[in-house]
């Protein structure tokens, strides 16, 4: 037993010998403080622990039917505030919601978050790949500059560049119609604050009535034929799905009566 800087420390062998217990310990062997290796584990867990909670320090808010968490951070766009700044540019504000950083005070600074949620009209599995393309068309025509572009986690990402601000989409397919992520930025910044807004836009939950459900028009095939039925009079296509029905009844109802007799 030596005493090193006030810790009680032994050396410790590795070798065969030291192992068994039979051997005399190497005067070269090093020394390794139990303590210091004790304190200096707890102090790696605390670190640990408190980046963790620095990481999910944060509060759920519920935009309309879009529930998403934000930093503590973040505060919600006051409905006033933002019913003008969007009003100005020609868009109704009655499903549009905003978020931005408490440091941002009363005004609308960059960076900032708006939802925007449009019921018009649900939108089939098969349709989504030409939103895709509409996407793609309506970027190049106003010159702006497409980043990327993918599907995760059922909704559209996409990133943009027009001048000196770059905004970054999460657009997902709702029940009613489209749900809307906008994370702006400068262009500048916007290297600085991507993780946060990849963060938010991963923890977004469509709430009923927006929570898509499952529909036969999703089905690539049967979708669209059922679609180009939609000008036809409802009361016609109940009447021939009931027949369809009834006649594989009675075929059911054939085929038992003629087993029935074997």
């Amino acid at each position: 037993m030596i005493f090193h800087d006030g810790f009680a420390c032994r050396r410790l062998d590795i070798t065969a010998e030291g192992l068994s217990g039979r051997g005399p310990v190497p005067l070269n062997m090093k020394t390794i403080c139990l303590p210091r290796v004790t304190l200096l584990g707890w102090a790696l867990l605390t670190a640990t622990a408190n980046a963790s909670g620095q990481q999910e320090q944060s509060w759920l808010w519920k935009a309309g039917g879009v529930e998403l968490k934000l930093p503590s951070t973040w505060q919600e766009i006051s409905p006033s505030l933002l019913r003008g700044k969007v009003s100005a540019l020609g868009v109704s504000a009655d499903h549009v919601y905003g978020a931005q950083t408490s440091k941002a005070g009363d005004d609308l600074t960059y960076p900032y978050l708006l939802v925007t949620i449009k019921n018009g009209g649900r939108l089939t599995d098969w349709q989504l790949p030409q939103m895709e393309h509409s996407i793609r068309q309506t970027v190049e025509k106003n010159g702006s500059q497409l980043g990327r572009y993918a599907w995760k986690d059922g909704a559209l990402w996409v990133e943009v560049t027009t001048g000196g601000v770059k905004f970054m989409n999460v657009m997902l397919p709702t029940e009613k119609g489209l749900a809307t992520l906008s994370f702006y930025s400068t262009a500048e910044e916007f290297a600085l604050w991507q993780r946060v807004f990849e963060q938010i836009g991963s923890s977004v939950h469509l709430q009923p009535p927006l929570a898509r459900q499952w529909s036969l028009m999703d089905n690539a095939t049967i979708g669209p034929f059922l679609k180009s039925l939609g000008h036809v009079d409802a009361a016609i296509i109940r009447s021939c799905l009931a027949a369809g029905l009834l006649a594989l009844a009675i075929v059911w109802f054939v085929r038992w009566r003629a087993k029935a007799k074997r």
